[in-house]
């Protein structure tokens, strides 16, 4: 790992527009809270998205888009994406 300051929100942005690239069609959407820099290996930080959004694609509704949350506060940065989970998935889990 290489840490290095970083804006986190611009590592997010870059990674989802290389995503809708190669997801053409897909609904992925990024929402920021808060701003400010942190340390952080920004190729670790666009891998994990690039994880949790496949993972969102692969697992949630055709049709439904993927949001991906960048949370960046005082001391912490926080990533969620979230999406709707197919049928086929929730009655996998019940």
């Amino acid at each position: 790992m290489k840490p290095v300051e970083i804006d986190p929100d611009a590592v997010v942005a870059e990674t989802v527009e290389e995503l809708l690239l190669a997801s053409p069609g897909r609904a992925i959407e990024h929402r920021k809270v808060g701003e400010g820099l942190g340390f952080a290996d920004p190729d670790r930080v666009a891998q994990v998205v690039t994880n949790l959004v496949g993972n969102a694609i692969a697992y949630g509704t055709s049709g439904e888009p993927v949001t991906i949350t960048s949370e960046v506060g005082d001391a912490t940065l926080a990533i969620r994406v979230t999406t709707t989970a197919s049928q086929s998935r929730r009655a996998s889990r019940c």
